[in-house]
């Protein structure tokens, strides 16, 4: 993934991008049989469930990272974007693609804090330097039709924040 460029000024944010990972779904507990009733047959595990939607502002107070939810949060309503804490240190969503969302980009613009978005087991993290969206892949490899995904995706987003320029709050 030579071709798309590395988040500049991020470095120092993988802690707190590590910090936020996401736990592990719990399965339910069985129910024990009742007496006389039929065995219960073993049902093949499924694949692990994706990340349910969420995301969190992470917060630096001392040497301690922070996360609160953001209840509603979601860049693609038109609504504005919640002003954050000056001690705030990134946005963090769990979705089920690293593949972020064109209007992601307000994160960037409005809110003025980069974008870490998780997919459970890897972490992308989204950020903007002299007016250019950059991008790197934390914790995993990306696939081949992900880059190109990423890639478009990127160049979607890089139009639609150049042309919401004179809206920036």
């Amino acid at each position: 993934m030579k071709s798309i460029a590395v988040v500049v000024g991020l470095a120092g944010l993988v802690a707190s991008a590590a910090h936020a990972q996401a736990p592990p779904a719990q399965a339910p507990l069985a129910k024990p049989a009742q007496a006389g009733a039929a065995p219960a047959v073993a049902a093949a595990s499924p694949a692990p469930a994706a990340p349910a939607p969420a995301c969190s502002l992470t917060t630096k107070v001392g040497d301690q990272y922070l996360d609160a939810p953001l209840a509603g949060f979601d860049p693609a309503s038109p609504a504005a974007l919640p002003k954050p804490p000056a001690n705030a240190q990134m946005v963090v969503c769990n979705r089920p693609t690293i593949v972020p969302q064109v209007t992601d980009y307000r994160v960037l613009t409005e809110m003025r804090l980069p974008l870490a978005i998780k997919d459970g087991k890897r972490t992308l993290l989204l950020g903007a330097a002299g007016g250019k969206l950059q991008i790197g892949v934390q914790d995993g490899e990306v696939a081949p039709a992900e880059v190109e995904a990423l890639r478009t995706r990127i160049d979607e987003m890089q139009d639609a924040m150049s042309k919401a320029g004179g809206k920036k709050k």
